[in-house]
Parts: C-alpha cells; sequence; structure tokens
C-alpha cells in the first residue's frame, strides 16, 4: 500500500518495473506530474506505461463536469 505519487516510498526502486498499468489510478491523483515522474523513474529502459484514465488538456464546462448534458 502505499501513493503512486511516491512509489520509492513503497520500495519500488529506480529502473526495475517492465510494466506499469493503471486503470483509473492516475486520474485520481491532485498531482499527475509527480506520478509521471515517479512511473518515468521506475520504469527499466524500454518499460512500457499502459494507461485507461481519462485526460484533457483544459478545464471542462460545468455541464461536462456536472453531467447536466442535453442529448
Amino acid at each position: 500500500q502505499g501513493l503512486i505519487e511516491d512509489l520509492k516510498g513503497c520500495g519500488i526502486g529506480d529502473s526495475t518495473l517492465d510494466l506499469v498499468i493503471s486503470n483509473c489510478v492516475v486520474n485520481l491523483s491532485p498531482r499527475k506530474d509527480l506520478v509521471l515522474n515517479e512511473v518515468f523513474r521506475a520504469l527499466r529502459v524500454g518499460g512500457e506505461f499502459f494507461f485507461s484514465d481519462v485526460y484533457c488538456d483544459r478545464r471542462l464546462p460545468e455541464a461536462v463536469r456536472s453531467h447536466k448534458l442535453l442529448w
């Protein structure tokens, strides 16, 4: 158990992982920059990072955030 922003605190060393999979865990973190830095630190050269999280590059409109869309 631990924080995805602090994989080292969970005992995961530098360049020790071949694969990191996130099933919406990254999305839950308020510090995505720290998450991505930790994943990069922990992955071996050639390692892979797969995620099924939802990302956007701008703030979503209130109607989308509150799920009050009219179809």
